[in-house]
């Protein structure tokens, strides 16, 4: 089962955000396309009882590719994974993944009152 499926009853802007999540997989972790469906897959699956659409909106999609990638493909756990990406800068989003992720998250999204019809 791909990760689009397991998130089927997630509300929209919550999908998005995992939508971008993959994106900055292959953008900034060197995913192919398939393998950050893969990794993804596999995050939702192995911490299901975990993550939840608040922890996803809270991570957001920069911080939670990290996360992604630290855990399932270096196999770290939460903690050390979130140590990781402080520890290498890898925390905050640089300027061009805020530029997508507002191209991308808000810019699009039909119900948001910050833009214009």
């Amino acid at each position: 089962m791909n990760w689009k499926e397991k998130v089927a009853d997630f509300e929209e802007g919550t999908i998005r955000v995992l939508q971008i999540t993959q994106h900055f997989l292959c953008e900034y972790y060197a995913c192919r396309i398939e393998e950050s469906e893969a990794l993804l897959s596999t995050f939702l699956t192995q911490f299901a009882e975990r993550v939840d659409e608040d922890l996803i909106h809270d991570l957001s999609s920069y911080r939670l590719a990290g996360l992604v990638y630290f855990t399932i493909k270096k196999g770290e756990n939460f903690t050390r994974a979130n140590e990781l990406l402080i520890d290498n800068d890898l925390h905050n989003p640089p300027p061009e993944a805020f530029t997508y992720f507002r191209q991308h998250y808000f810019e699009v999204n039909k119900n948001n009152p910050f833009t214009t019809p």
